[in-house]
């Protein structure tokens, strides 16, 4: 914010200053005046400036979180303190085709389910008919950082298509892009797909070329969870990479990985196709989360499947007449207790996995732990049998092990 005319500026000195182009570190002092960096260099003057004293500290920008799903708590929670702490100024969200944007008086509890599925209960005042509802719901209450939103491919397909599983026509790809456009006008900076995750799976090459060629026209950025990150990463690559060079639009692969133990040499393979599109004049680019982890709820993918057998047996009941209707009522409740039942699965599932984790961990840690302590007896034995050594035969010395 601007600061008034006669407040100090802030000098900065004998940082250890990281600028984000790569470079080596360099110590060096750093000026700001109001709201902005006026000067960077060894021994700036002083004069009307507070100042702090960073020896033997790091100064960088604030840190970029390139991939997230925090679209809904930053609604609920918009100080972020956890990020905030972490040097971290500024988020994208509306990832892998995830966004709470834009939904339609049909879609709006189909999206709200969708993401429900993420990242957790999602109430429907939680859900927007457009980029502007979700940027007036965080400027509302203000938020900590800056947020850059993506629109989520499955947004745009349930308003259009719903669940279905199937090529759009020609008509609902025309209706998807006019849906797109709005979004990308008032301020979205691209579309994320999610082709593992239904309905965006559901989309053919057509329905994604003609999608991102309204994504160049507005000079924005097209994002992919690519369709398989285990033994068809190549070939997914080569999908994403085909979508890109037909439209000219700017792509980003959203966390290069090689997932799966029998996969894991192919990463060299998936640069090479990356670094021959860029040299092929493709805007194409990748991130990639730096730890060992990653998350799937199994009910995003499998509950797709019991949608379609609800979404059926409705629509057969209601094709039937009354009497016939009736006697397939039960087809109808049969199929909600197989989603019921999924869901139910999917959480066993996820509960398992993650008492599995945490199992895992605790093993982990107890073998750190023993090993530690084997560690510790052997150094306690070399100083023992030194000291005995020392100390000649007979000696008295002894040697208290303290507790750990």
């Amino acid at each position: 914010m601007p600061q008034s005319s006669n407040s100090k500026d802030t000098l900065i000195r004998n940082a250890r200053l990281i600028d984000g182009t790569g470079a080596p570190w360099f110590e060096a002092d750093l000026r700001i005046s109001g709201s902005r960096i006026a000067a960077i260099g060894v021994s700036l003057p002083a004069e009307e400036a507070d100042i702090i004293d960073a020896r033997g500290c790091y100064l960088a920008p604030g840190f970029i979180d390139a991939h997230c799903h925090d679209d809904l708590i930053c609604l609920r929670e918009p100080d972020r303190p956890e990020k905030v702490l972490q040097g971290v100024t500024t988020l994208v969200v509306g990832n892998c085709c995830f966004s709470l944007y834009p939904a339609t008086a049909g879609s709006a509890e189909m999206l709200r389910l969708h993401f429900s599925g993420l990242a957790g209960e999602t109430r429907t005042d939680e859900v927007f008919d457009s980029f502007d509802g979700y940027r007036l719901a965080l400027e509302g209450p203000g938020v900590a950082l800056n947020l850059v939103s993506l629109v989520g491919h499955a947004a745009i397909r349930l308003a259009v298509l719903g669940y279905d599983r199937r090529a759009a026509s020609s008509e609902e790809i025309a209706a998807m892009q006019a849906l797109l456009a709005q979004q990308l006008a008032q301020g979205a900076a691209g579309l994320s797909l999610g082709l593992v995750y239904p309905p965006s799976a559901f989309a053919d090459t057509n329905e994604l070329c003609a999608l991102a060629e309204t994504v160049r026209a507005h000079g924005k950025l097209l994002t992919a969870h690519i369709r398989s990150y285990e033994a068809g990463l190549l070939n997914s690559i080569d999908e994403f990479i085909a979508i890109l060079r037909a439209s000219g639009a700017a792509g980003l692969l959203s966390h290069l990985q090689s997932a799966g133990k029998p996969n894991w040499g192919a990463i060299p393979k998936a640069l090479d196709r990356l670094e021959a599109a860029r040299a092929e004049g493709i805007d194409i680019s990748f991130d990639m989360y730096p730890y060992p982890a990653g998350f799937l709820h199994a009910a995003i993918v499998a509950s797709g499947g019991a949608r379609r057998r609800h979404r059926c047996a409705t629509r057969a009941a209601a094709r039937s007449g009354p009497a016939r209707g009736a006697a397939r009522a039960g087809g109808g409740g049969r199929s909600r207790s197989a989603c019921r039942a999924v869901q139910d699965r999917a959480d066993r599932l996820a509960q398992c996995a993650h008492l599995r984790h945490r199992q895992s961990r605790a093993e982990a840690a107890r073998g750190q732990v023993d090993g530690r302590c084997r560690a510790r007896a052997r150094h306690l034995a070399v100083r023992s049998h030194g000291s005995l050594h020392r100390g000649g035969p007979g000696s008295d010395r002894h040697h208290h092990v303290p507790a750990r």
